[in-house]
């Protein structure tokens, strides 16, 4: 932005941008007040909601600025302080380029605990445990095969005690649980994949959908294109999310 405009220059260039952006989407009449369409975005947009108090108060200063009734004396009447112009600026941007999942609150591959089929069992439980995980990915040549979680563990038991006594040793392996560990295979959970590209507003609507056949979503995982049998780059959960909403 030009260093030689007023703060009150550049203030009106973002809430007209903005502006545009918000009539654009809603093919606004003309005339409808600028406050009235933030009121509106901020019903369906979870982005526009979070930021909605401070863009009905941007707004109320660019009216000040506009409509000022002492222009011989002062103009302009406000003129913004430049953490005003850093907080719109930023807000702006969130809001007419939001910000991919992959970017923001997904947890990258690097950070991410995943085993294998040889991997033992109690090791990986161990790993669970001590960092409160509660789904790991299973791969095979970086591919996601599965998931194993603490379900995994309940439902092989549960099935394996209907033919007989079932006693899991140090020794087993993840390969034992194979046929509980298929992303359609949990009772109560599902996964859903999608894309890098994949907005976090699209993520989040993802996790405030109603149960999807009696199943709750309780990971998304990420991958290029948001196929199964992409490398994996990231996943969220719903904690993700919360965490980030109180960032």
């Amino acid at each position: 932005m030009n260093k030689d405009k007023s703060n009150a220059d550049k203030f009106l260039i973002i809430y007209n941008e903005l502006d545009r952006h918000m009539r654009t989407c809603l093919k606004a009449k003309p005339g409808t007040p600028n406050s009235h369409l933030i009121k509106l975005m901020a019903k369906s947009n979870r982005v526009f909601s979070r930021y909605k108090e401070d863009l009905l108060a941007f707004s109320r200063l660019r009216n000040a600025i506009i409509h000022n009734p002492y222009k011989k004396d002062a103009e302009p009447i406000a003129e913004p302080h430049d953490n005003v112009i850093k907080r719109y600026e930023e807000i702006l941007e969130k809001l007419t380029c939001p910000p991919s999942a992959l970017s923001t609150v997904a947890v990258p591959r690097k950070k991410i605990f995943t085993t294998d089929m040889e991997s033992k069992v109690f090791d990986v439980m161990r790993v669970m445990l001590i960092n409160s995980y509660t789904h790991v990915p299973v791969v095979y040549n970086d591919r996601m095969i599965g998931v194993f979680s603490e379900k995994t563990v309940f439902t092989y038991l549960a099935e394996k005690s209907k033919q007989k006594d079932v006693v899991i040793t140090r020794d087993i392996q993840i390969s034992e649980f194979k046929d509980f560990i298929e992303f359609e295979g949990n009772e109560s959970e599902y996964y859903e994949f999608v894309s890098k590209e994949t907005l976090l507003l699209d993520v989040e609507k993802l996790f405030q959908k109603d149960l999807k056949n009696n199943k709750r979503l309780a990971v998304v995982f990420i991958t290029e294109n948001g196929r199964q049998g992409e490398k994996l780059l990231g996943l969220v959960t719903i904690w993700d999310i919360v965490n980030k909403g109180q960032d």
